[in-house]
């Protein structure tokens, strides 16, 4: 069993190393009793099911659903009245369906005589009965069937523009107007037409594709150890963020699909210095977000100590934000609370940050790198390119230079401790920021100190 090592991830808070067989369960908590959980079911093999994406621009985005998306969002909203026949009292809160997963908040009320995940379970269990009597095993004249069904809604719309145009032609004085309204009809009609024709085949393809994977798997749902992910609401303020979260979740799949590098985890990335003796270092990072920020020639290291006052705070701060303002690139691991408060105010700024993160990103090689992104506050500033999250290989935090400027600082620290992770970050963002020019490194390095 992995050990259960606590680290700070900036944006999200206090996180804990997840042993795989138990997800994130907390081994004290009574899922029994009273609480809100916000869970999240995916689909197997992440496969687009539930509906398609569609909309103009972010603010337009929303899901079409499939039926089974459409069964799928009535049951999970249905739960409630479900379990008060069974005496059991709870509250659907939010859901969201999208199209390869699902997003719920619900509110036990009253003990129960089972714990959450026998609802989850259900849940699960009903949809997977459910696409199995509906489509699994149909053939091809099936779906041409349900193609015709939006074609015929299609045909529908078009007969309404033509009945606009013939009131246009009978009332002369309204005519223009009129075929004004007619014409708009006819282009909503086309664009209905065309999106109809898109889903259509969208939805055909997966439910073909879907059918053979379910033929071997024999559910809908991916398969994990736990059955969910889960998270329980303790703090205030929790359950509003998370509401939004689920409420949003729409938006912010627009904005990844339309910027695919700024949420791609990569591996891999180098970059290079010389120390004060000439010798050349090559690091490797892990990253998402803008890689040019990576190549701005000026940077800022964002560090202060835990005791800093309220007034040395607020100097530096003013500082680190007329620098940003200036044209340069902020780099922090974002530790202590000065830290997040800095960069707290930078990024509402709308200035460029650089955030360091240990164990950060999913496991290299693992099935949730690739839907991996970036939680709470960051997403938002991923997407307008204003974000770069990094992570050091292994290696870096055994280079001598950081090694050496660790055990200066904490002779007793070991490597694999938390304050060693988190001067070594420092110190990578402090080596990144000042580059080639030992004496301003090493005076900057003064001037943290004394903060």
């Amino acid at each position: 069993m992995p050990e259960n090592k606590a680290r700070y991830v900036e944006g999200e808070g206090w996180r804990c190393d997840a042993d795989i067989t138990r997800h994130h369960r907390e081994s004290l908590w009574d899922y029994k009793g009273r609480a809100i959980y916000h869970v999240t079911i995916a689909t197997e093999r992440r496969q687009p099911i539930f509906g398609t994406l569609i909309g103009n621009s972010e603010d337009e985005a929303f899901i079409v659903y499939s039926r089974l998306g459409e069964y799928v969002d009535r049951t999970f909203r249905g739960l409630p009245e479900f379990y008060r026949q069974k005496g059991v009292i709870i509250k659907v809160l939010a859901v969201r369906v999208m199209p390869d997963h699902l997003h719920g908040v619900i509110h036990v009320i009253e003990p129960m005589p089972k714990g959450i995940g026998e609802i989850v379970r259900s849940f699960k269990s009903a949809c997977t009965s459910w696409f199995k009597r509906e489509y699994f095993g149909k053939n091809a004249e099936e779906m041409q069937k349900q193609a015709e069904g939006m074609q015929k809604q299609t045909e529908e719309v078009q007969k309404q523009a033509e009945e606009v145009q013939k009131q246009a032609e009978d009332v002369h004085k309204q005519a223009e107007e009129m075929q004004k309204q007619s014409e708009e009809m006819q282009k909503q009609s086309e664009e209905v037409q065309k999106q109809a024709e898109e889903v259509r085949q969208k939805l055909e393809g997966r439910l073909v594709q879907f059918c053979r994977i379910f033929a071997t798997g024999g559910s809908i749902w991916e398969y994990m150890p736990v059955g969910y992910h889960e998270r329980i609401l303790h703090c205030e303020g929790q359950l509003d963020r998370m509401i939004r979260y689920v409420k949003d979740n729409p938006r912010r799949l627009w904005l990844k699909h339309h910027n695919p590098d700024l949420f791609k985890l990569r591996n891999k990335l180098c970059w290079s210095f010389e120390d004060e003796n000439g010798t050349t270092h090559t690091w490797r990072f892990r990253f998402l977000g803008n890689m040019f920020l990576m190549e701005f020639p000026h940077k800022q290291h964002i560090q202060c100590s835990r005791s800093i006052t309220t007034d040395q705070l607020e100097l530096y701060s003013q500082k680190w934000i007329r620098n940003a303002q200036q044209g340069m690139v902020s780099i922090t691991s974002a530790i202590s609370e000065g830290e997040k408060t800095v960069t707290k105010r930078l990024r509402e700024a709308g200035m460029p940050l650089i955030v360091m993160l240990k164990e950060g990103f999913p496991p290299e090689g693992s099935s949730h790198e690739r839907y991996y992104k970036p939680g709470g506050v960051y997403f938002d500033a991923c997407a307008a390119g204003r974000l770069l999250l990094i992570e050091p290989y292994s290696e870096v935090l055994d280079d001598p230079v950081i090694v050496e400027a660790v055990h200066r600082k904490s002779p007793m620290a070991k490597r694999e401790s938390m304050r060693y992770h988190f001067l070594a970050l420092n110190k990578i963002g402090e080596i990144m920021s000042f580059g080639k020019n030992a004496e301003e490194m090493q005076k900057q390095g003064e001037d943290a100190e004394r903060v």
